[in-house]
């Protein structure tokens, strides 16, 4: 008996995107893979761009400086009128 394949096919979108940087004339490419299917089709020069972005623009830096938005429920100083006990919870 044969054994079954684990290798999952290829997703035909992503057999298109191969052809078409094939057919723009790329040398090069670059096949991204998720979950072991392949998801992401890129040229070299344009993976290698995008893999040294994160080291030059740092984003996680920045994303401090941004101002907070404004409490839609801000909170308020109020004592506790009186302890919520089972039978207040079912009228």
């Amino acid at each position: 008996m044969r054994k079954k394949s684990t290798r999952k096919p290829m997703p035909n979108d992503v057999a298109r995107r191969i052809m078409a940087r094939c057919a723009e004339g790329e040398k090069k490419i670059v096949v991204v893979s998720k979950n072991g299917t392949p998801s992401s089709v890129y040229g070299f020069d344009e993976y290698l761009k995008m893999q040294e972005l994160p080291r030059k623009v740092k984003p996680w830096k920045s994303r401090n400086a941004l101002p907070k938005p404004a409490d839609a429920l801000p909170s308020i100083d109020a004592g506790i009128k009186a302890p919520l006990e089972r039978k207040d919870f079912y009228e």
